[in-house]
């Protein structure tokens, strides 16, 4: 259900972006997610569950991609520390 979310989410981040801007768009994916996360994970009932994981995938999915633009535009001189570092975070998970 996550990986569903992340492909939806992709979709739709790349045109909020253009509306909102990366960093609002970045501070409103986390500042959703994380509450959600946090409830589906506790959560007894599953298919609640199923669904706010669902909704974390959606959210999340803007993150990287979004974080990675971030990084690198403020930074170009670390262009490859910096994406180096963050899919090495990915990897990790």
């Amino acid at each position: 259900m996550v990986w569903a979310g992340i492909l939806v989410g992709r979709l739709l981040a790349g045109l909020l972006v253009r509306w909102m801007g990366p960093l609002p768009l970045l501070a409103l994916f986390l500042a959703v997610a994380s509450p959600i996360a946090l409830t589906a994970s506790l959560i007894e009932n599953h298919v609640v569950a199923l669904v706010g994981f669902g909704l974390v995938g959606v959210l999340i999915a803007g993150a990287f991609p979004t974080g990675l633009a971030v990084g690198v535009t403020n930074q170009k001189s670390m262009t490859g520390a910096l994406t180096g570092i963050m899919l090495a975070s990915a990897g990790i998970g």
